[in-house]
């Protein structure tokens, strides 16, 4: 599992002028193998069509089949906003995790890294 860098289109700080091209490299580079897995993090207060992260995996894994997406801010969503904004627009052939930013009591046992990592594990394995 490699943990990429966020997508930068604004140079800031020192950062060099290409930093978008850049970075675009390195996650192509890592994205491009077709064993790979590819995961989307998104904030579902985005649109997934219009998600560069979408488009970039689309472009090396055509059919959706080796993409997983996660989505995030899921609690924040106004009830029944969800459907749209996964829609059946982008196929992610692996599906979607949505994940809660605010846990119950009761569910605090649950860990959703923990969970995740066992679940790219066992799509390793398969």
């Amino acid at each position: 599992m490699v943990d990429l860098s966020g997508i930068t289109r604004v140079p800031v700080h020192g950062q060099p002028k290409n930093i978008y091209d850049q970075i675009k490299d390195m996650i192509m580079e890592y994205i491009k193998p077709e064993d790979s897995i590819i995961l989307n993090v998104l904030s579902a207060s985005v649109d997934c069509t219009t998600c560069e992260s979408i488009r970039m995996s689309q472009s090396v894994d055509k059919n959706g089949e080796g993409t997983l997406a996660v989505l995030t801010k899921v609690d924040k969503l106004p009830e029944g906003l969800l459907e749209k904004v996964i829609g059946d627009d982008v196929h992610i052939g692996l599906g979607y995790v949505c994940v809660r930013n605010q846990i119950d009591d009761k569910d605090r046992h649950m860990h959703c890294t923990a969970w995740l990592v066992e679940m790219l594990n066992q799509y390793s394995n398969e």
